[in-house]
């Protein structure tokens, strides 16, 4: 039997001291600030320990250093393992800027101990709609984007026999048409997630940016489709960084379509290297959305 190959200290390892030394912090500090102990903080950073895996405790070095969490390889293979609607919202917390404590704090119906184990994914995502509801007006997010909620259509047929027996007839024409455009915006994200291209795009990104980037998925079909999509290369800059921080944080081009407010075959277009991104608000709208900043790109 072969001996075990050592493979080293984690790259976060390298991170946190780069981190540490660009602000001039002290072990001491850090330690103070997290809540570990000055030891342990010294054996991360020597190697002598495991760099952290529990999330709490990476968000905490995060928090301390003014860092993005998913820096941390850790950290990114943590929020893979959460149940799909867990890590959804997760990520879109993030997107929106909003920290997990503060989106807690907007639920008093519930224990802040039962709220903090569905973001860990030690309690299963909830299945009542009412629920759903809540957790994604918290989380100022579509419930539509959790696969648990009731499917649009059937609030379409409620909200609409509910609009019939409320409103006169110049009213409920107006509702009817709106109501009509925003369930077909909502449609179409809904269906997008198990669409083809959605399917290749994560497969793309998978290949591109995953931990253990994936050589097949076992899917001829999707396999072959990547030929027609370009070279990571041959990407904008800002592209593959936008591109690179849609894979971290979990989040589909559907969603970030829904987000930014544009039509899905435009984000589509611009992801799959079919069009180039312009400078103009949709550019702005997807800078802000996934935080990325001029200087990144340098």
């Amino acid at each position: 039997m072969k001996p075990a190959v050592d493979a080293g200290p984690s790259p976060s390892v390298d991170l946190l001291k780069q981190a540490l030394q660009d602000r001039g912090m002290r072990q001491q500090e850090l330690a103070k600030r997290t809540g570990l102990s000055k030891d342990h903080v010294s054996r991360i950073l020597l190697g002598k320990v495991s760099f952290p895996k529990s999330r709490d405790t990476l968000n905490a070095i995060a928090q301390a250093l003014g860092l993005d969490p998913l820096i941390f390889k850790e950290y990114r293979q943590q929020i893979q393992v959460l149940p799909e609607s867990t890590r959804r919202l997760v990520a879109h917390l993030k997107a929106q800027g909003i920290a997990q404590q503060e989106w807690i704090r907007r639920i008093p119906d519930y224990s802040e101990g039962h709220l903090q184990l569905i973001l860990r994914g030690g309690s299963p995502f909830p299945k009542d709609p009412e629920t759903i509801a809540l957790f994604a007006k918290a989380a100022e997010a579509s419930p539509f984007l959790f696969a648990e909620y009731l499917p649009l259509a059937d609030w379409q047929d409620r909200v609409t026999a509910a609009a019939e027996l409320a409103l006169d007839k110049g009213d409920l024409g107006v509702f009817q048409h709106l109501w009509s455009k925003i369930g077909h915006h909502f449609q179409r994200v809904e269906e997008s997630a198990d669409s083809f291209e959605e399917k290749l795009m994560r497969h793309f990104l998978a290949r591109s940016f995953g931990t253990d980037a994936a050589t097949s998925t076992g899917n001829h079909e999707l396999d072959d489709a990547l030929t027609y999509l370009p070279p990571l290369a041959a990407y904008q800059p800002e592209v593959r960084e936008l591109l690179r921080r849609i894979w971290e944080r979990g989040l589909s081009i559907g969603e970030v379509a829904l987000a930014v407010g544009e039509e899905l075959e435009t984000v589509f277009a611009v992801a799959n290297g079919q069009m180039k991104l312009k400078d103009g608000p949709m550019r702005r709208k997807l800078y802000h959305l996934l935080e990325v900043r001029p200087e990144d790109l340098a």
